[in-house]
C-alpha cells in the first residue's frame, strides 16, 4: 500500500531567494482543488495496474480529508472493484509545477506493516520519454515495517526493466518516525539535488553520479 499521511505546511522556496512562491497549509475543511488533483482507481485505466508497484489498494477521493490544519490520507481494509484496500493519492500536476527550488513538507508517518507512504515528484511533461526517462525524485519514502528509517532516491535511465535508481537513507537514533511530525525537504538546483531531514543534510546527488546515463532533472516536476 502507498499511503501519504498527515501532511502539514507544504511549501516551496527558492534557495537563492528564500521567498515562498507556492504553499498549502491545509487550513480549510476540504482539499484545495486549485492546487491539487485527486488520483483515483487501481491504475488499470492508466495502463499500469497496481500503479506500476503491484500496489494492493484502490485510491478513493473519500480517503483524503482536511481538518485542523492537516491533510489526512487514510488507508482502509475494504473491497472496491476487486481490491481489498483503499487509500488516497493526490498530485499538483498543472497546478504546481516547478524547476528548481526548495521543496518541503512536515509529515507524520503511519505505523503498520504493508504501508509505504511517499512524498515525491514526477516530471510534468515527460519531455525525455516515459518513466523513468524523464525522472522521479523521491523526497521521502517510508517502509512502515522499518519505522526508524526513511529513503531519499532518484529514478532515471532507460525504460523498464532497464531503469536505474540510487539514493540514501536516514535512520533516527531515537524513536520512530510515526511518533511525531518531521520535516522532509530537498534543495534542487542545476546539476544537484540535496536531501534533508529536520534540517540535517543526508544525501547529495549530482549529474556525475548518474553517468553514463542522462540527468533528466532540469524540467518542470510536480508533487
Amino acid at each position: 500500500l502507498f499511503l501519504t499521511c498527515f501532511l502539514l505546511g507544504l511549501q516551496l522556496l527558492f534557495s537563492q531567494c528564500p521567498t515562498v512562491v507556492w504553499a498549502d497549509e491545509f487550513s480549510g475543511t476540504s482539499l484545495d482543488v486549485t492546487k491539487w488533483n485527486y488520483q483515483t482507481g487501481d491504475g488499470c485505466a492508466e495502463g499500469i495496474c497496481g500503479w506500476g508497484n503491484a500496489e494492493l489498494q484502490s485510491y478513493q477521493q473519500n480517503n483524503v480529508t482536511v481538518s485542523n490544519g492537516t491533510l489526512k490520507i487514510t488507508a482502509k481494509k475494504e473491497r472496491i472493484r476487486g481490491t481489498k484496500y483503499t487509500s488516497g493519492r493526490i498530485n499538483s500536476k498543472a497546478k504546481g509545477d516547478f524547476t528548481y527550488g526548495r521543496f518541503e513538507a512536515s509529515i507524520k508517518l503511519p505505523l503498520g506493516d504493508g504501508l509505504w507512504p511517499a512524498f515525491w515528484m514526477l516530471s510534468t511533461n515527460e519531455v525525455y520519454g516515459g518513466w523513468p526517462q524523464s525522472g522521479e525524485i523521491d523526497i521521502m519514502e517510508f517502509v512502515a515495517s522499518d519505522p526508524s528509517r526513511i529513503l531519499g532516491y532518484i529514478h532515471y535511465g532507460d525504460l523498464y526493466p532497464n531503469n536505474q535508481s540510487q539514493g540514501n537513507t536516514y535512520t533516527l537514533q531515537n524513536g520512530i518516525f510515526p511518533d511525531e511530525f518531521h520535516e522532509f525537504a530537498i534543495e534542487w538546483e542545476p546539476g544537484e539535488i540535496r536531501w534533508f531531514m529536520d534540517g540535517t543534510l543526508y544525501s547529495v546527488k549530482k549529474t556525475s553520479d548518474v553517468d553514463p546515463f542522462f540527468w533528466p532533472f532540469d524540467r518542470d516536476f510536480h508533487f
